[in-house]
Parts: structure tokens; C-alpha cells; sequence
């Protein structure tokens, strides 16, 4: 009997320890909690940081999703070849989403910062974005071009003598005409 007794006590002490442990994970889970809750409420809250989102979405659309006129303009290319140009820098270039700026986001801003040869204050104006995300971005749509450089160098086809296109009939005639102009000597 005593020793069914020492044994239910052994087992009783090990239900308390284990019920202190659960609480303090409890607590510890709790307090992450609230944290993390808190933290997010606040940036909601914060109707600043909405109204800048909402800048940042409605920036890009204005340049990608409105017509081809105007991502022409903005982007020097189409629509169409931005979104092929997208989707080649992240297959095969690598190009992920960070945490809060989209693939088309960072191409847009490379693509302004090479067509308008603009420094990053006033892409980061533009896009509503900080210099250092503008220089990230940037930094990320480059290692990915770099990544494609072989998708878009095309090898060229030698031009035989004998070709029958007439647009290369002229070049003979030149090199011709440079030898007799040029002397020699």
C-alpha cells in the first residue's frame, strides 16, 4: 500500500511540473501574441501607412495597367513586353517577391531608373518608396538581368558572299570605294 501511495505521489508531482511548464508556455505564447496583434493594429491603424499603400498600388497601375501609351512613355516598352519581361526575370533570372514590393513593382522602378536616367530619390518619390527599397530593387533586377544575359544576346548569322539579299550589296561597294579613297602607304 505504501508503495502505491509513493508512486502516486511521484505521479502527482510530475502532473504539477508539467502543468507549470504549459503554463509558462502559455504565458510565453500570449505574450508573442499580443506583440505581433499589437504591432499589426498599429500599422493599420496608422491611416498614413494605408493611404501610402494605396499610393504605391495606384502608382503602378497608372503606369503598367492603364494603357500602352503611358507605360510606353513611362517604361519604353508595351504592356505586353513588360509582362514577358516579368516573367523572364523571374523564371529564369531569379527575381522573387520581398515582403512588400511585387516583381512588376521592381522591374517598373529599374526600367524608369534606365529610361529616364533618374537617381533613386526621385524613383523613391514616384513609387512612394524608400531609397534604400529603390536601391534594393534596382540591385535585385540587375543580379536577375545578369542572370538572363544569355536570353537576350543573339548570336549572329555570318553573311556569305554570295547572299542574294540586296540590302548587302552596298557593303561591298563601300569597302571597295574606302580602299580607293584611303591611300595606302
Amino acid at each position: 500500500m505504501s508503495r502505491l501511495l509513493a508512486r502516486k505521489q511521484k505521479i502527482l508531482v510530475i502532473i504539477q511540473e508539467l502543468v507549470v511548464m504549459l503554463q509558462m508556455i502559455m504565458a510565453v505564447c500570449a505574450a508573442m501574441y499580443s506583440y505581433v496583434y499589437l504591432s499589426c493594429e498599429q500599422r493599420l491603424e496608422n491611416p498614413n501607412s494605408a493611404y501610402r499603400v494605396y499610393q504605391q498600388l495606384s502608382h503602378l497601375h497608372g503606369l503598367v495597367f492603364e494603357s500602352d501609351i503611358k507605360c510606353l512613355s513611362q517604361l519604353r516598352m508595351d504592356r505586353q513586353a513588360f509582362f514577358k519581361l516579368c516573367k523572364l526575370l523571374c523564371e529564369k533570372g531569379s527575381l522573387v517577391r520581398s515582403k512588400r514590393v511585387s516583381p512588376e513593382e521592381m522591374v517598373a522602378m529599374f526600367l524608369s531608373i534606365l529610361a529616364h536616367h533618374v537617381k533613386n530619390r526621385v524613383v523613391g518619390f514616384n513609387f512612394k518608396r524608400s531609397g534604400r527599397t529603390v536601391s534594393k530593387c534596382f540591385h535585385e533586377c540587375l543580379r536577375a538581368m545578369i542572370r538572363c544575359q544569355k536570353e537576350f544576346w543573339k548570336k549572329p548569322e555570318p553573311i556569305t558572299d554570295n547572299s542574294t539579299d540586296p540590302k548587302w550589296k552596298w557593303f561591298t561597294v563601300i569597302i571597295t570605294w574606302l580602299m580607293l579613297a584611303i591611300p595606302m602607304g
